[in-house]
């Protein structure tokens, strides 16, 4: 990390250390990335652990950077970060010097917050493939249940004994058919539902 201010040290030491939940394997400085003419690239902070489902960007820039650009070199600047969204499959925030020098505990706490969202919504679909593997094998048990009774049913020695064991257990063999039925459709149901997306996070602030 290298800047003639020393920026990014600087906010590595006194925003991203301050980061509940944010450990340092988790954060990658001046991460490269290319951009989609394949041109090499790099963003001040990479948060990236696929463990905790962390994926997001982060850039600091000054004020007088942004303000001294030319027409081209803003186009350019647009499209590096469209292509970090997209080959990157990330969130991005971006702050300006001033923003987390003189707002560090806003800062901090809008970064703890994406984090958060981002390790509660891989965790949910942890739980949710979880959920479904579960439904799946409860589904193939009660099928395989039903199939042994069945089996049974048509391998009673003589009709009398075929129509006793099939009178005593058909409320069974329904039983376990229905709940076969509506089982697959609270698995079919569970599938097709979507969770809300998580909110692209907003300053709560202004800064220059």
């Amino acid at each position: 990390m290298k800047h003639p201010q020393n920026f990014e040290v600087l906010f590595a030491e006194q925003v991203l250390s301050q980061v509940s939940g944010l450990d340092p394997e988790d954060v990658k400085p001046q991460f490269p990335f290319r951009d989609r003419e394949n041109r090499q690239r790099r963003i001040d902070f990479m948060i990236d652990n696929s463990q905790k489902g962390l994926s997001l960007a982060i850039e600091v820039d000054g004020y007088t950077k942004n303000r001294g650009m030319s027409s081209m070199e803003h186009d350019d600047a647009l499209m590096r970060q469209n292509s970090l969204i997209a080959n990157l499959d990330c969130k991005l925030l971006r702050f300006s010097n001033q923003q987390w020098r003189y707002y560090p505990d806003k800062v901090i706490e809008e970064i703890h917050e994406l984090i958060k969202m981002q390790m509660q919504k891989f965790n949910e679909k942890i739980e949710e493939k979880k959920s479904r593997e579960e439904s799946k094998i409860n589904i193939e048990n009660m099928a395989s249940s039903i199939g042994i009774i069945k089996t049974k049913i048509e391998a009673s020695g003589s009709k009398e004994v075929k129509y006793n064991y099939s009178g005593n257990h058909k409320y069974v063999l329904f039983a376990l058919f229905g709940l076969l039925i509506s089982t697959s459709f609270y698995f079919i149901l569970s599938s097709k539902s979507s969770r809300p997306d998580i909110a692209r996070a907003r300053p709560r602030y202004s800064g220059s």
